[in-house]
Protein backbone atom coordinates (compact mmCIF):
# COMPACT_ATOMS: atom_id res chain seq x y z
CA UNK A 1 0.00 0.00 0.00
CA UNK A 2 1.38 3.38 -0.99
CA UNK A 3 1.62 5.78 1.99
CA UNK A 4 1.74 9.56 1.97
CA UNK A 5 2.41 10.99 5.41
CA UNK A 6 0.58 14.34 5.40
CA UNK A 7 1.92 15.62 8.73
CA UNK A 8 5.63 14.96 9.38
CA UNK A 9 7.77 17.51 11.20
CA UNK A 10 11.23 18.78 10.36
CA UNK A 11 13.50 21.58 11.52
CA UNK A 12 16.21 21.84 8.86
CA UNK A 13 19.75 22.04 10.13
CA UNK A 14 20.64 25.72 9.73
CA UNK A 15 17.19 26.83 10.85
CA UNK A 16 17.36 24.53 13.88
CA UNK A 17 20.74 25.94 14.87
CA UNK A 18 19.35 29.48 14.76
CA UNK A 19 16.25 28.54 16.75
CA UNK A 20 18.25 26.53 19.28
CA UNK A 21 20.43 29.55 19.97
CA UNK A 22 17.42 31.81 20.41
CA UNK A 23 15.69 29.44 22.85
CA UNK A 24 18.85 28.91 24.87
CA UNK A 25 19.28 32.65 25.32
CA UNK A 26 18.30 33.79 28.81
CA UNK A 27 16.61 36.81 27.24
CA UNK A 28 14.08 34.62 25.44
CA UNK A 29 10.55 34.60 26.81
CA UNK A 30 9.47 31.81 29.12
CA UNK A 31 6.81 30.90 26.56
CA UNK A 32 9.25 30.03 23.77
CA UNK A 33 11.94 28.59 26.05
CA UNK A 34 9.42 25.94 27.12
CA UNK A 35 9.71 24.43 23.65
CA UNK A 36 13.47 23.88 23.90
CA UNK A 37 13.39 20.26 25.16
CA UNK A 38 11.35 19.22 22.13
CA UNK A 39 14.22 20.35 19.91
CA UNK A 40 17.15 18.94 21.85
CA UNK A 41 15.55 15.54 22.52
CA UNK A 42 14.47 14.82 18.94
CA UNK A 43 17.55 14.34 16.70
CA UNK A 44 15.54 13.18 13.67
CA UNK A 45 14.02 16.66 13.39
CA UNK A 46 17.11 17.75 11.48
CA UNK A 47 19.17 14.58 11.13
CA UNK A 48 18.47 12.69 7.92
CA UNK A 49 20.40 9.56 8.95
CA UNK A 50 18.28 9.37 12.12
CA UNK A 51 15.13 9.90 10.06
CA UNK A 52 16.02 7.20 7.55
CA UNK A 53 16.84 4.80 10.40
CA UNK A 54 13.43 5.39 11.97
CA UNK A 55 11.79 4.57 8.63
CA UNK A 56 13.51 1.24 8.07
CA UNK A 57 11.00 -1.39 7.02
CA UNK A 58 8.42 1.12 5.77
CA UNK A 59 7.95 0.66 2.02
CA UNK A 60 6.54 3.02 -0.63
CA UNK A 61 6.29 5.89 1.84
CA UNK A 62 6.82 9.65 1.45
CA UNK A 63 6.33 12.61 3.78
CA UNK A 64 4.97 16.11 3.52
CA UNK A 65 7.18 18.23 5.76
CA UNK A 66 5.99 20.92 8.15
CA UNK A 67 7.97 22.85 10.71
CA UNK A 68 7.82 21.84 14.36
CA UNK A 69 7.37 24.13 17.33
CA UNK A 70 8.00 26.87 18.25
CA UNK A 71 5.92 29.06 15.94
CA UNK A 72 8.12 31.22 13.74
CA UNK A 73 6.32 34.41 14.79
CA UNK A 74 7.18 33.87 18.46
CA UNK A 75 10.94 33.86 17.93
CA UNK A 76 11.51 37.61 17.93
CA UNK A 77 10.65 40.88 16.22
CA UNK A 78 9.08 40.85 12.75
CA UNK A 79 12.32 41.47 10.87
CA UNK A 80 14.01 38.46 12.52
CA UNK A 81 10.96 36.23 12.04
CA UNK A 82 10.83 37.10 8.36
CA UNK A 83 14.48 36.11 7.98
CA UNK A 84 13.90 32.85 9.88
CA UNK A 85 10.85 31.95 7.78
CA UNK A 86 12.82 32.49 4.60
CA UNK A 87 15.66 30.34 5.90
CA UNK A 88 13.31 27.54 6.98
CA UNK A 89 11.40 27.52 3.70
CA UNK A 90 14.55 27.59 1.60
CA UNK A 91 15.86 24.56 3.48
CA UNK A 92 12.56 22.68 3.34
CA UNK A 93 12.40 23.27 -0.39
CA UNK A 94 15.97 22.00 -0.76
CA UNK A 95 15.15 18.83 1.18
CA UNK A 96 12.17 18.08 -1.07
CA UNK A 97 14.20 18.75 -4.21
CA UNK A 98 17.11 16.59 -3.01
CA UNK A 99 14.98 13.64 -1.82
CA UNK A 100 11.82 13.40 -3.98
CA UNK A 101 11.60 9.68 -3.21
CA UNK A 102 11.30 10.53 0.51
CA UNK A 103 9.50 13.88 0.55
CA UNK A 104 6.42 14.76 -1.50
CA UNK A 105 6.42 18.45 -0.58
CA UNK A 106 6.33 20.91 2.29
CA UNK A 107 4.15 23.51 4.00
CA UNK A 108 5.79 26.90 4.39
CA UNK A 109 6.28 28.69 7.69
CA UNK A 110 5.23 32.34 7.87
CA UNK A 111 6.18 35.28 10.13
CA UNK A 112 2.59 35.99 11.12
CA UNK A 113 3.58 38.82 13.43
CA UNK A 114 3.89 40.75 10.14
CA UNK A 115 0.99 40.07 7.78
CA UNK A 116 2.48 41.93 4.82
CA UNK A 117 5.73 40.00 5.16
CA UNK A 118 3.70 36.80 5.46
CA UNK A 119 1.90 37.49 2.19
CA UNK A 120 5.19 38.14 0.45
CA UNK A 121 6.77 34.99 1.87
CA UNK A 122 3.68 32.95 1.01
CA UNK A 123 3.94 33.98 -2.64
CA UNK A 124 7.68 33.34 -2.72
CA UNK A 125 7.38 29.94 -1.05
CA UNK A 126 4.64 28.76 -3.41
CA UNK A 127 5.79 30.30 -6.69
CA UNK A 128 9.57 29.90 -6.27
CA UNK A 129 9.98 26.94 -3.92
CA UNK A 130 6.84 24.94 -4.77
CA UNK A 131 5.28 24.93 -1.28
CA UNK A 132 2.01 23.04 -1.00
CA UNK A 133 0.60 25.64 1.37
CA UNK A 134 1.35 26.99 4.82
CA UNK A 135 1.31 25.90 8.43
CA UNK A 136 -0.37 28.18 10.96
CA UNK A 137 -0.66 27.79 14.70
CA UNK A 138 -3.80 27.95 16.79
CA UNK A 139 -2.99 31.48 17.91
CA UNK A 140 -0.47 34.12 16.90
CA UNK A 141 1.26 35.14 20.11
CA UNK A 142 -2.08 34.96 21.91
CA UNK A 143 -4.16 36.55 19.13
CA UNK A 144 -6.89 34.31 17.62
CA UNK A 145 -6.73 33.22 14.00
CA UNK A 146 -10.15 34.69 13.26
CA UNK A 147 -8.74 38.17 13.88
CA UNK A 148 -9.54 40.11 10.68
CA UNK A 149 -5.88 41.00 10.18
CA UNK A 150 -5.11 37.40 9.17
CA UNK A 151 -7.92 37.04 6.64
CA UNK A 152 -5.77 38.24 3.70
CA UNK A 153 -3.44 35.31 4.36
CA UNK A 154 -6.27 32.77 4.24
CA UNK A 155 -7.68 34.44 1.15
CA UNK A 156 -4.33 34.31 -0.64
CA UNK A 157 -3.84 30.62 0.15
CA UNK A 158 -7.30 29.93 -1.27
CA UNK A 159 -6.55 32.01 -4.36
CA UNK A 160 -3.36 30.04 -4.94
CA UNK A 161 -5.24 26.75 -4.60
CA UNK A 162 -3.06 25.57 -1.74
CA UNK A 163 -3.73 24.16 1.74
CA UNK A 164 -3.34 25.13 5.39
CA UNK A 165 -1.97 22.90 8.13
CA UNK A 166 -3.32 23.86 11.58
CA UNK A 167 -1.06 23.09 14.57
CA UNK A 168 -1.63 23.91 18.25
CA UNK A 169 0.48 26.44 20.13
CA UNK A 170 0.41 26.54 23.92
CA UNK A 171 3.23 26.63 26.46
CA UNK A 172 3.84 26.14 30.16
CA UNK A 173 3.05 29.82 30.68
CA UNK A 174 -0.62 28.99 30.02
CA UNK A 175 -1.52 28.06 33.59
CA UNK A 176 -4.04 25.32 34.27
CA UNK A 177 -5.57 27.30 37.14
CA UNK A 178 -5.80 31.00 37.92
CA UNK A 179 -4.02 30.53 41.25
CA UNK A 180 -0.91 29.10 39.56
CA UNK A 181 1.76 30.76 37.46
CA UNK A 182 2.29 27.96 34.95
CA UNK A 183 0.99 24.62 33.74
CA UNK A 184 2.21 21.50 35.51
CA UNK A 185 2.92 17.86 34.67
CA UNK A 186 3.11 18.46 30.91
CA UNK A 187 -0.63 19.11 30.73
CA UNK A 188 -0.02 22.27 28.68
CA UNK A 189 0.62 20.06 25.64
CA UNK A 190 -0.97 16.70 26.53
CA UNK A 191 -4.43 18.21 27.10
CA UNK A 192 -3.83 21.87 26.26
CA UNK A 193 -2.93 21.31 22.63
CA UNK A 194 -6.14 19.45 21.69
CA UNK A 195 -8.11 22.23 23.40
CA UNK A 196 -6.14 24.91 21.53
CA UNK A 197 -6.77 23.25 18.18
CA UNK A 198 -10.47 22.78 18.91
CA UNK A 199 -10.85 26.39 19.99
CA UNK A 200 -9.13 27.64 16.83
CA UNK A 201 -11.30 25.39 14.66
CA UNK A 202 -14.46 26.71 16.32
CA UNK A 203 -13.44 30.33 15.92
CA UNK A 204 -12.55 29.81 12.25
CA UNK A 205 -15.90 28.14 11.59
CA UNK A 206 -17.78 30.88 13.41
CA UNK A 207 -15.86 33.55 11.47
CA UNK A 208 -17.28 32.22 8.21
CA UNK A 209 -13.95 31.01 6.82
CA UNK A 210 -15.54 28.22 4.81
CA UNK A 211 -18.37 30.45 3.62
CA UNK A 212 -15.76 32.71 2.05
CA UNK A 213 -13.46 29.93 0.89
CA UNK A 214 -15.44 26.69 0.58
CA UNK A 215 -12.67 24.89 -1.33
CA UNK A 216 -9.85 25.82 1.08
CA UNK A 217 -8.35 22.66 2.63
CA UNK A 218 -7.48 23.10 6.32
CA UNK A 219 -5.83 20.06 7.93
CA UNK A 220 -6.52 19.94 11.66
CA UNK A 221 -3.83 18.23 13.72
CA UNK A 222 -4.40 15.34 16.14
CA UNK A 223 -7.42 13.86 14.40
CA UNK A 224 -9.44 17.05 14.61
CA UNK A 225 -8.63 17.30 18.32
CA UNK A 226 -11.68 17.34 20.63
CA UNK A 227 -14.30 18.10 17.99
CA UNK A 228 -15.29 14.53 16.98
CA UNK A 229 -15.65 13.48 20.61
CA UNK A 230 -17.57 16.50 21.90
CA UNK A 231 -19.56 17.51 18.83
CA UNK A 232 -22.88 17.12 20.66
CA UNK A 233 -21.80 19.80 23.14
CA UNK A 234 -21.54 22.23 20.24
CA UNK A 235 -25.10 21.68 19.04
CA UNK A 236 -26.64 24.32 21.36
CA UNK A 237 -24.49 26.89 19.55
CA UNK A 238 -26.29 26.28 16.25
CA UNK A 239 -28.86 28.99 16.93
CA UNK A 240 -26.15 31.54 17.71
CA UNK A 241 -24.32 30.73 14.50
CA UNK A 242 -27.50 30.99 12.46
CA UNK A 243 -28.07 34.51 13.72
CA UNK A 244 -24.43 35.56 13.43
CA UNK A 245 -23.50 34.12 10.05
CA UNK A 246 -25.15 32.50 7.06
CA UNK A 247 -27.16 29.94 8.97
CA UNK A 248 -26.86 26.16 8.94
CA UNK A 249 -25.58 23.68 11.46
CA UNK A 250 -22.56 24.78 13.48
CA UNK A 251 -21.52 21.16 14.01
CA UNK A 252 -21.80 20.24 10.34
CA UNK A 253 -19.50 23.10 9.41
CA UNK A 254 -16.62 21.42 11.21
CA UNK A 255 -16.80 18.71 8.57
CA UNK A 256 -15.25 21.21 6.16
CA UNK A 257 -11.92 20.50 7.89
CA UNK A 258 -9.62 17.64 7.04
CA UNK A 259 -8.14 15.67 9.94
CA UNK A 260 -4.93 13.70 10.24
CA UNK A 261 -4.67 10.30 11.94
CA UNK A 262 -2.42 11.47 14.80
CA UNK A 263 -4.97 10.58 17.44
CA UNK A 264 -3.64 7.56 19.35
CA UNK A 265 -5.84 4.51 19.69
CA UNK A 266 -7.89 2.73 17.02
CA UNK A 267 -11.09 3.69 18.87
CA UNK A 268 -10.17 7.39 18.81
CA UNK A 269 -9.24 7.18 15.13
CA UNK A 270 -12.56 5.46 14.37
CA UNK A 271 -14.39 8.34 16.06
CA UNK A 272 -12.51 10.86 13.93
CA UNK A 273 -13.23 8.97 10.70
CA UNK A 274 -16.91 8.62 11.62
CA UNK A 275 -17.19 12.37 12.21
CA UNK A 276 -15.23 13.80 9.27
CA UNK A 277 -15.87 10.97 6.81
CA UNK A 278 -13.35 8.71 5.15
CA UNK A 279 -12.76 11.20 2.32
CA UNK A 280 -11.51 13.90 4.71
CA UNK A 281 -9.02 11.97 6.83
CA UNK A 282 -5.33 12.02 5.89
CA UNK A 283 -2.68 9.66 7.19
CA UNK A 284 -0.18 11.49 9.41
CA UNK A 285 2.38 10.45 11.97
CA UNK A 286 3.77 13.57 13.73
CA UNK A 287 7.21 12.10 13.05
CA UNK A 288 9.71 12.33 14.65
CA UNK A 289 7.74 13.23 17.77
CA UNK A 290 6.60 10.10 19.52
CA UNK A 291 9.89 8.23 19.15
CA UNK A 292 11.59 5.99 16.60
CA UNK A 293 8.60 3.67 16.16
CA UNK A 294 5.97 6.34 15.58
CA UNK A 295 5.47 5.67 11.86
CA UNK A 296 5.12 1.92 12.36
CA UNK A 297 2.67 2.54 15.20
CA UNK A 298 0.56 4.92 13.10
CA UNK A 299 0.34 2.36 10.29
CA UNK A 300 -0.64 -0.37 12.77
CA UNK A 301 -3.32 1.84 14.34
CA UNK A 302 -5.00 2.45 10.99
CA UNK A 303 -4.70 -1.18 9.94
CA UNK A 304 -6.28 -2.28 13.23
CA UNK A 305 -9.57 -0.75 12.11
CA UNK A 306 -9.87 -3.36 9.34
CA UNK A 307 -11.36 -0.85 6.92
CA UNK A 308 -12.32 -1.82 3.38
CA UNK A 309 -9.31 -1.72 1.08
CA UNK A 310 -10.66 1.27 -0.84
CA UNK A 311 -11.11 3.27 2.39
CA UNK A 312 -7.62 2.38 3.61
CA UNK A 313 -6.18 3.55 0.29
CA UNK A 314 -8.01 6.87 0.61
CA UNK A 315 -6.60 7.54 4.06
CA UNK A 316 -3.10 6.18 3.41
CA UNK A 317 -2.49 8.20 0.25
CA UNK A 318 -5.36 9.03 -2.11
CA UNK A 319 -7.00 11.81 -0.05
CA UNK A 320 -3.70 13.64 0.46
CA UNK A 321 -2.79 13.26 -3.20
CA UNK A 322 -6.15 14.68 -4.24
CA UNK A 323 -6.28 17.51 -1.72
CA UNK A 324 -2.68 18.51 -0.95
CA UNK A 325 -0.84 17.69 -4.17
CA UNK A 326 -3.58 18.97 -6.46
CA UNK A 327 -1.73 22.15 -7.45
CA UNK A 328 1.76 20.67 -7.57
CA UNK A 329 1.30 18.20 -10.38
Amino acid sequence: MRILDAYAHALPRRYLERVDGLLADSRASDRVRAYHPFLSQTPALAGLPERWRDLEGVEDYRQILVLGIPPVEELGPPSLCRELAQLANDELGQLVAAHPDRFAGFAAGLPLNDVEASLEELDRAVETLGALGIQVYSNVGGRPLDDPSYQPVFARVAELGRAIWLHPARATTSADYETEASSRFGLWWALGWPFETSLAMARLVHSGLFDRHPELPVVAHHGGAMIPFFSERLEPLDAELASAAAGGSFVDRFRAFYADTIIGTPAALRCSIDFFGVDRVLFGTDMPFGGPGVVHEAIATLNALELPEADRAKIFHANAERVLLRASG
